[in-house]
This record gives C-alpha cells, structure tokens and sequence, in this order.
C-alpha cells in the first residue's frame, strides 16, 4: 500500500481531491494547528505504478481559505476624537486589555485576524 500527505499550515481549511494514478479520493482538513493532510493506505502500489515505472500524482483544490492573526499594541488616545459626542461612540464586543508599555505609557493590547477566501463565482457567457 501507499500512503499519500500533505503539509497544511495553521489556521487553514482546505477541500480537495489527491489522486494516485487512477484512483481519486477526497480529503478535508480545518484547524487551528498546523498539520497533515491525507490518506493513509490510500491505494496499493502497484495498482498505481506506470509501465515506465512512474507514478502520477495530482492534487485538486475545491476550497482553500487561510486566516492569520497578529497580536498588536496601540497607544491609548490622549482624548476623544473632536467631531464625535461621548453617545455615539461604541465600545467593542470584546475588551480590550490595558496595560503599560515598555517607556511607561499606557498602551492597548489587541489582535487582528485576516481570513482570505477566494471567490467561489466564475466568469459566465451571457
């Protein structure tokens, strides 16, 4: 038997189809760990081999997105902003936490995250 993997980094969701000679199966992976992906006894070797002893390795991707996240520090505003009344600001869903910054000053922790998704749309005739 043969085995087939993939490396997938962290925070990714891939779909797809891997294919070893004629035979095809489809795998899915989602997680916040970075990892592999694959099929262990995915099809017997000598099934797959070709005459000039060869093997045809495909990958097929249905759906791929990635997201990463970077932790960030941002200086706490001296004031509010000018044209904004104290009603109409909003606060956050999630607080954020507070701290000092390395020179003394008081600083805002936060994260931000990124999460690319290609369209799933193609272009059509009309």
């Amino acid at each position: 038997y043969c085995s087939l993997f993939l490396y997938c980094p962290d925070s990714s969701l891939l779909k797809c189809w891997l294919s070893v000679g004629k035979v095809r199966k489809e795998v899915r992976i989602s997680s916040d760990q970075q990892g592999y992906l694959g099929r262990t006894n995915f099809c017997r070797l000598d099934s797959c081999l070709e005459p000039d002893d060869s093997i045809l390795l495909s990958l097929e991707i249905v759906e791929a997105q990635g997201s990463s996240s970077e932790a960030l520090v941002h200086k706490v505003p001296a004031e509010t902003p000018k044209n904004a009344k104290m009603g109409q600001l909003q606060s956050s869903s999630r607080p954020c936490e507070e701290r000092q910054s390395q020179a003394g000053e008081a600083a805002i922790s936060s994260v931000m995250r990124l999460q690319q998704t290609p369209a799933n749309r193609v272009l059509e005739d009309v």
